[in-house]
């Protein structure tokens, strides 16, 4: 056992050596298998502590957990916090907790002279059997989360975010010379106080042009209803309104100059979209009207729902995002024309794009800006 033990401490010291070393070509092809070795190693022996109380829990619990935090947790909630280099951090906090314990077990006296027989009691195996039913749903929670926030961030490159006070959204303003375009980066629903927040930033720059988002139904060809007012009703949010953005704001006094950007609306018909598109907008739409647990399964897991099929992501996205985001692109440049200020307020999900956009016409990046959207413990509609 005592062998066992420093076979382990070993293999977790040298992971953390290649960790903080992964930058250098050839340690970066090695450490992952390594990495996931060492994490089998440490559930191997978690299992067997259960059955053999002479492993020494005080010098092996700390290294298993915290693979445990680092591989399935992604090392919650550091990124959540804003530490700089999650990574890095990581791979020194293992080097450095490698170092300590395999140093304290030096200097311990071999498990067969330090423990006494019997090796397997009922106790330790309960214990170890409670504290396994407590870890694994907090750690699949705690992965769970982390995976949302990194999948968030990353899909909207950082315009969508969680933090420990709430979801954030990001603004980005990019200057030319001297046209400016602000990309507003919203969601459908949210904290009213946000909403005001934005409408109320409007007016920091004028003259100046607001971008509307929101798909036009000129022709009649959207049988359905689509809104978002239900859900956010009992989630206790706002659901984000044309209205509500441009409605001046209400300690704005009337003068003589202009005090309100224009408004244009530069978003597609509705007629532009795949049939499939359509039929899952009403599918979604329908949900929207009574959003429940029964409602969500009927619309997305019936056997006949229209988000099955192994076409339907690309059919999606070309009209949802890459089309719409053509389009905007148009509407940008043509707006250029004639303001020096564009504002964009959009989903966070059409920015990444439209950021790109503006780099290749020359735009650089001059300021950015967070708003929480939804604030964590608190009334939305505050």
């Amino acid at each position: 056992m005592h062998r066992l033990v420093t076979v382990f401490l070993c293999a977790f010291l040298v992971d953390g050596v290649l960790s903080v070393s992964v930058d250098w070509q050839p340690v970066s092809l090695v450490q992952p298998v390594v990495a996931l070795a060492v994490f089998g190693f440490a559930l191997v022996l978690y299992a067997i502590m259960a059955f053999d109380r002479r492993l020494p829990k005080r010098l092996l619990l700390p290294p298993i957990l915290f693979l445990i935090w680092a591989s399935i947790c992604g090392g919650f909630p550091l990124a959540f916090l804003e530490v700089p280099h999650v990574h890095v951090v990581i791979s020194w906090m293992q080097l450095a907790l490698g170092l300590l314990l395999f140093g304290i077990h030096l200097k311990r006296p071999p498990i067969s002279d330090a423990t006494p027989s019997p090796a397997f009691t009922w106790r330790n195996f309960a214990l170890t059997l409670v504290a396994t039913m407590v870890l694994v749903p907090l750690t699949l929670v705690t992965g769970a989360v982390n995976a949302i926030g990194v999948a968030l961030e990353t899909t909207t490159d950082g315009y969508l975010k969680i933090r420990p006070k709430g979801l954030l959204l990001e603004e980005r303003e990019f200057q030319k010379g001297n046209k400016r375009v602000r990309l507003v980066s919203m969601m459908h629903i949210g904290n009213r106080e946000f909403y005001e927040s934005v409408r109320d930033s409007f007016s920091l720059q004028l003259p100046a042009v607001v971008l509307m988002e929101g798909v036009r139904d000129d022709r009649g060809t959207f049988d359905g209803d689509f809104s978002y007012a239900p859900l956010a009703e009992k989630l206790g949010l706002q659901a984000q309104e044309a209205d509500i953005l441009m409605k001046p704001p209400a300690k704005q006094e009337p003068t003589g100059d202009v005090t309100q950007p224009d408004f244009r609306h530069s978003d597609v018909d509705v007629s532009s979209f795949h049939p499939r598109t359509l039929e899952m907008m009403r599918a979604i739409g329908h949900f929207l009207a009574n959003p429940t647990l029964e409602t969500a399964l009927q619309t997305f897991g019936a056997e006949d729902s229209p988000f099955q099929g192994a076409d339907v992501e690309d059919i999606v996205m070309t009209d949802i995002l890459t089309n719409r985001n053509a389009h905007l692109a148009n509407e940008i440049r043509s707006a250029l024309d004639d303001y020096d200020v564009v504002i964009v307020p959009w989903g966070a999900l059409h920015m990444p794009e439209i950021e790109d956009t503006l780099e290749s016409w020359g735009f650089q990046k001059t300021r950015e800006i967070d708003r929480p959207v939804v604030k964590f413990g608190k009334s939305a509609k505050r």
